[in-house]
């Protein structure tokens, strides 16, 4: 079926490789990005990011900012005319979630920075804040999956664009930003949201 989350980029997506064997003799593990306790900084083969965005009314609520959902193909199949009740994770009761709007790669150095393992840093403490208290009714039933899903945090695009993206090898992710600029809204009312799974 159809999966809302970034998808592999290709070969140049892979872990960059990391050389050297421990005290035993065997390969060293590569470093990667998982559900693993804090301090543990190796990932898990095969792990997408759920990025969304959200921006906040005057009243101080926040909503998914459009093109973050499509038709459910699973309600399609079993109701054509009418949409059946969060047949899924991800299922909206006839649409689903779509975090590839925004980001549809695979990049384990940027996942490493934006969930908060490996080498902390201080240019960057958004990670581990877990799902905001007040997000949108559609993230808040998207990323309630605690079992399967990780790591949620979230972030404003002001917090954001303090980070020197052009100076890393994180030019994809700089084109998020941009984009995430043109809703043309206060950088301190358009918020990232975003969570891992293996």
């Amino acid at each position: 079926g159809i999966l809302a989350h970034g998808r592999a980029a290709g070969p140049a997506a892979l872990p960059r490789p990391h050389g050297g064997r421990g005290a035993s003799g065997q390969q060293a593990a590569p470093p990667i990005v998982g559900h693993r306790a804090p301090g543990d900084c190796r990932l898990r083969m095969g792990q997408d990011i759920h990025f969304f965005v959200e921006l906040q009314d005057d009243l101080g609520a926040w909503h998914l900012a459009p093109h973050q959902t499509q038709p459910c193909p699973s309600c399609s199949a079993r109701h054509p005319t009418q949409a059946s009740d969060h047949c899924g994770w991800n299922c909206l009761g006839g649409r689903m979630l779509n975090s590839s709007y925004y980001y549809d790669l695979r990049d384990y150095p940027l996942f490493a920075l934006l969930g908060g393992r490996g080498v902390p840093d201080e240019r960057f403490p958004v990670a581990g804040r877990g799902m905001p208290p007040d997000a949108s009714p559609s993230l808040a039933h998207g990323g309630a999956d605690t079992v399967n899903l990780h790591d949620h945090t979230f972030c404003t695009l002001e917090e954001l664009q303090r980070y020197p993206w052009g100076s890393e090898d994180f030019t994809e992710f700089a084109a998020v930003l941009a984009k995430m600029s043109r809703l043309q809204v206060d950088p301190r009312r358009i918020r990232a949201v975003y969570w891992f799974d293996n």
